[in-house]
């Protein structure tokens, strides 16, 4: 693609997120009840939300099971006409959701819930000792608390752009005289991801560990559960209590993050609102102009409001830690989709830095997008390359610890990973200790990589290098061999062919062994050029050249992104050794979810294309918590109709290799099961509606014969 289009492309999507933004539908209507998080008192409120002629609201406590597939029991309701108080002893069971008060309320009219919320509260641990009066001389230097808040897919420019208020607060407390701040913020500009996508940042971040091969892998999770050393148990350890929250539900929660058993590693557990009412809410697959609510509250906020329970349930008798994964950023449709988590972060600023002066945070994204029409732009790859990243801290802290202001200073502009951000909890933990004095069980290989940035990073008058970060060439965006666009000249070069030949042999070898279920793929309509979306090579100095590609393939024209070192290295004796290539990553960008469902459990997600249901059909239905409304989605809208009429044309000449088979009636699909129980019933329905209409015709027929005998007396 010509510089000139790829610059029109970016210019397209930043002004259809600034039409989506200015249609961002806000929280509405009005909460149907309140919680006094002090007295832990439920009030029903009444009105255009829920009237009350004619509604009824209703209360439970009960949750979800974590990781159950659905209720193990099934929920308990009762009516909501007065307050209520939700007490300790009755309505809360510790072994599931730790230290949490979980109460859902509905509105009830003409038997169809017409309204929805979720409340959830931190109830006190129990209380092990007082804290010693704050003290320098304390770990951390006397900070009490600690809080990461994991913004999914959030880089630097999308909450620049999109995220103006909380941006904006900490400027103002910046630019304040320092005697007058309450906190500083540090805006750490040269952070950098150090993998494509969450499990590649997330794994060094909280286990010191480097993944560097990634794949979609079916039921064992992105994170291998064989890591015991997580940062949080480190914390626990050392004597903090820990806290974990997530808004995908606990079962997602252990998948994800590498734990089987969430409820029994954290002292502290909140889970967000897609397990009960809403169990086909997905972040990633809302439209960019709704986001998620609770009545009038952004769901955000409530998630916010319990880390501040939890904090202050804990305050004056032991330091908490508590880690995060907010997910509405991961809507990649839109850039604009981090403004659904604006108010959650300016919430975060007020209830943990302006009304408590104990806490530091870090908010950070682990990545930018890496899939959507940002993404397939030009600048995707820099703005995927850069997540976001600010670190808050009291001032009186900062003040009484000079070293730590100065460092922070500097590294603001230096190159961070998250191997350094997993040294510096580490380092918290040991504080005021240097850092080169402090023991880390960390892989060997990151000995001498991550570091604490509470120490400068960059020696005088020599900023931190890549390599010296243990940043792979190609995410280092700051360096002197930057990445350039694929030209029109590359496009025809035989390094571009060999690249995506490599991609498209990748794909199909993660896939071969499931072949009746997933189509082989080709690149789309055999043209390399046409199919090519956008990408960068990144020309590394002694080492070749790395490529960044978004590509379609047929079938479904279904989008690939791919990246591929192509490496020469000199022969001992002179000479150049035959150049090699090397697929480091390969993944699908097409739609979460999209070719699921014709996909046995085995087979490996992201590589397999599928045809026994029609991908653009629009199935998903999601049920909006604001208001309960469904809003249908279309799934895979990028389907191009010229190549759906060359595969039907390819089918029926039988090129197009092995497909799905042919299944008899009665017969469940490879990886499928028959619930015969729905099946007989089924059958039994259809035969006393069978029954019922022939019934009916027979009853006519003698009702006419009997007319026609002049048996029936008609009226006159």
């Amino acid at each position: 693609m010509p510089q000139s289009l790829q610059d029109d492309a970016v210019e397209s999507v930043w002004a259809q997120a600034l039409t989506d933004l200015k249609n961002l539908k806000p929280c509405g209507p009005g909460r149907i009840a309140e919680l006094d998080r002090d007295s832990k008192t439920l009030t029903p409120v009444y009105g255009s939300a829920c009237p009350k002629k004619g509604c009824q609201l209703q209360y439970t406590t009960d949750a979800v099971l974590p990781g159950a597939a659905g209720h193990a029991h099934p929920q308990r309701w009762a009516d909501l006409h007065e307050p209520v108080e939700i007490t300790y002893k009755d309505e809360y069971d510790p072994t599931h959701l730790p230290n949490n008060v979980y109460i859902e309320v509905r509105c009830m009219c003409g038997g169809r819930r017409s309204a929805w919320t979720m409340l959830e509260t931190a109830l006190p641990n129990r209380r092990d000792h007082e804290l010693p009066v704050r003290d320098a001389g304390d770990a951390l230097g006397g900070i009490r608390n600690f809080v990461s808040i994991k913004f999914d897919a959030l880089s630097r420019t999308r909450a620049t752009k999109y995220m103006p208020k909380y941006i904006d607060l900490i400027r103002a407390e910046n630019n304040k005289p320092e005697a007058e701040r309450r906190w500083t913020g540090f805006m750490m500009g040269s952070y950098h991801t150090v993998g494509y996508q969450t499990s590649e940042n997330e794994i060094p971040h909280f286990a010191g560990r480097r993944a560097d091969h990634w794949q979609w892998k079916c039921c064992r999770g992105f994170f291998p559960h064989k890591i015991q050393n997580w940062i949080w148990g480190d914390f626990k350890k050392a004597g903090w209590k820990i806290g974990y929250g997530s808004q995908n539900c606990l079962n997602v929660m252990g998948y994800c993050q590498g734990f089987s058993d969430a409820h029994t590693t954290f002292d502290y557990l909140f889970r967000g609102i897609e397990c009960n009412v809403c169990p086909n809410f997905a972040y990633w697959r809302t439209p960019p102009t709704r986001h998620a609510c609770l009545g009038n509250i952004p769901a955000g906020v409530e998630f916010v409001r319990f880390i501040a329970d939890a904090l202050e349930a804990e305050r004056g008798h032991n330091r908490v830690a508590f880690f995060t994964d907010f997910i509405e950023t991961h809507n990649m449709k839109s850039p604009m989709t981090a403004a659904h988590l604006e108010d959650a972060a300016v919430e975060a600023v007020e209830l943990l830095m302006n009304d408590v002066d104990d806490t530091l945070v870090v908010l950070y994204g682990d990545h930018g997008q890496h899939y959507g029409p940002l993404f397939q732009t030009a600048w995707g790859t820099i703005d995927h390359r850069l997540p976001n990243m600010q670190i808050l801290a009291p001032q009186w802290w900062l003040d009484e610890h000079p070293d730590v202001k100065d460092a922070l200073t500097m590294n603001q502009h230096q190159i961070i990973t998250n191997y350094d951000m997993h040294a510096t909890m580490h380092h918290m933990l040991a504080y005021p200790k240097p850092f080169s004095t402090i023991e880390r069980k960390v892989a060997k290989h990151m000995d001498s990589v991550g570091r604490s940035i509470l120490e400068p990073l960059g020696a005088e008058h020599h900023d931190r290098a890549c390599g010296d970060a243990g940043l792979a060439p190609e995410y280092c965006v700051l360096q002197n061999s930057l990445a350039r666009h694929v030209t029109e000249e590359d496009l025809g070069s035989t390094e571009y062919k060999e690249v995506v030949d490599a991609a498209i042999s990748a794909i199909n070898a993660k896939s071969a062994a499931f072949r009746s279920t997933c189509r082989e793929v080709s690149i789309k309509n055999g043209d390399r050029r046409a199919a090519f979306v956008q990408g960068t090579v990144t020309e590394i100095a002694r080492h070749g050249n790395v490529w960044s590609v978004t590509f379609q393939v047929r079938p479904f024209n279904a989008t690939f992104v791919a990246e591929v070192v192509k490496t020469s290295t000199a022969k001992p004796g002179g000479g150049v050794q035959p150049a090699r290539v090397v697929v480091k990553m390969v993944k699908q960008t097409s739609l979460y979810k999209r070719y699921d469902t014709c996909r046995p459990q085995v087979v490996p997600k992201g590589f397999c294309l599928c045809d026994e249901f029609d991908p653009d059909e629009p199935t998903a239905v999601i049920t909006h918590p604001s208001d309960g409304q469904d809003v249908k989605e279309e799934e895979g809208k990028e389907k191009d109709a010229g190549d759906d009429k060359d595969d039907k044309e390819e089918e029926a000449a039988g090129q197009t290799g092995q497909h799905p088979p042919t299944h008899q009636v009665g017969t469940a699909p490879p990886g499928k099961t028959v619930d015969w129980g729905v099946l007989v019933l089924g059958v039994l329905f259809i035969a006393v509606i069978a029954l019922v209409v022939l019934g009916r015709k027979v009853w006519l027929v003698q009702h006419h014969a009997r007319k026609l005998t002049g048996r029936v007396t008609l009226p006159t």
